[in-house]
């Protein structure tokens, strides 16, 4: 019975080591460009003007705005957005400055699921991802500011 005990601590204990591990062995994200960013709010006309995404008005270019940059006690976040006439086109993430390993996670985990929401919502009105509250309050605060910048 002794011995039952033991390898069931230490399967459970092995499985809690691997578990650690692999938190903090997940690949950087691609969201965290955090290459100089452009100052906060900046408007731009879009490169991509041309193209005429999806949704896009004729006659209307496209714009790309910068939010302001949103702190919170885990990380930074900044959004840039590109909008068509109504409609946002493009969602990127200019700054991610997560202040650890399990912050960059969990941030670079939900920023992807927040910029499929907000091109599903075409708005700021996302839902919280779970486990990413703060993450999620910084990117809906950049990205409001963004899409203000931008008219939208």
């Amino acid at each position: 019975m002794r011995k039952a005990i033991y390898a069931l601590l230490g399967t459970i204990a092995g499985l809690g080591g691997l578990l650690g591990l692999k938190a903090n062995l997940a690949p950087a994200d691609t969201t965290a460009q955090a290459a100089a960013p452009p100052p906060a709010a900046a408007v731009e006309p879009s490169a991509d003007a041309a193209k005429q995404p999806a949704g896009q008005t004729a006659g209307q270019p496209a714009k790309t705005a910068t939010g302001k940059e949103s702190t919170n006690p885990y990380e930074s976040v900044q959004v840039k957005v590109t909008v068509s006439g109504k409609k946002i086109t493009k969602v990127e993430i200019a700054k991610f400055a997560p202040k650890d390993a399990q912050s960059k996670s969990i941030g670079g985990g939900a920023l992807p699921k927040l910029q499929q929401a907000t091109l599903a919502a075409n708005s700021a009105d996302v839902d919280t991802v779970s486990g990413a509250t703060f993450t999620t309050k910084s990117y809906k605060e950049s990205l409001q500011s963004a899409l203000d910048q931008a008219g939208l």
